[in-house]
C-alpha cells in the first residue's frame, strides 16, 4: 500500500515539475521561488509610470537591477536609477522605449543607459532559469520516486510468490 502512495506521489510531483514553467503568471508563487524578479519588475513598472519616481539604493529591485546592467563599470558608484522620456526608435525595428539612466552621489549620469524593454527581458530571463531548474529538478525527483516504488514493489511481489507453490493447483483460488 505504500509503495502506491510513493509511486502516486512520484507521478503527482512530476506533473507539478513539468507545468512549473507556467508558475510565472501566479504571482503568489513567484513570490516563494523567485522574489528578486517580482520586486525587479515592480521597481521597473513603478519607473514606467512616473517619470519623477525614482530607485534608491534601499528600495527592493534596486540591487537585482544594478547587477543586471549590462556594461555598467562603477557600479557601486551608483547611487539612484531614474528614467528618461519616452521616446520612438526607427531603425531595422521600430521601438517604443524608455532608458534607464544610473546615478552617481553628485547627480551625474552614470555612462550606458539601459532600455527598459532590455532590463524586463533580462529580469524574465533570471525567473525563467530559476522556474526551470526547480521545475526539472521536481520532475527528476518525482519520475525517479516513481521508478524506486514500483521496483520495490516487484521485488516485494516476487518474494511473496515461493516457487514451490507456483506449480501447486489452484483450488477455490487458495494455493
Amino acid at each position: 500500500m505504500i509503495m502506491h502512495i510513493i509511486f502516486t506521489s512520484g507521478i503527482l510531483i512530476s506533473i507539478v515539475g513539468w507545468f512549473l514553467d507556467r508558475a510565472n503568471k501566479f504571482q503568489w508563487l513567484m513570490l516563494k521561488i523567485a522574489p528578486d524578479c517580482i520586486f525587479a519588475q515592480k521597481a521597473l513598472d513603478s519607473l514606467e509610470a512616473d517619470q519623477k519616481i525614482s530607485l534608491t539604493k534601499n528600495d527592493e529591485g534596486f540591487q537585482i537591477l544594478l547587477n543586471k546592467w549590462p556594461d555598467l563599470i562603477s557600479k557601486q558608484s551608483v547611487e539612484y536609477i531614474g528614467r528618461s522620456v519616452a521616446f520612438v526608435s526607427l531603425g531595422p525595428q521600430v521601438r517604443n522605449d524608455i532608458e534607464l539612466i544610473a546615478y552617481d552621489k553628485e547627480q551625474k549620469e552614470v555612462k550606458e543607459r539601459w532600455g527598459l524593454l532590455d532590463a524586463r527581458s533580462s529580469i524574465e530571463k533570471i525567473s525563467e532559469k530559476k522556474l526551470f531548474k526547480l521545475g526539472a529538478c521536481l520532475f527528476l525527483l518525482g519520475i525517479a520516486l516513481a521508478v524506486f516504488s514500483y521496483i520495490i514493489s516487484i521485488n516485494i511481489t516476487s518474494q511473496q510468490i515461493n516457487p514451490a507453490d507456483a506449480n501447486a493447483p489452484l483450488i477455490s483460488g487458495v494455493r
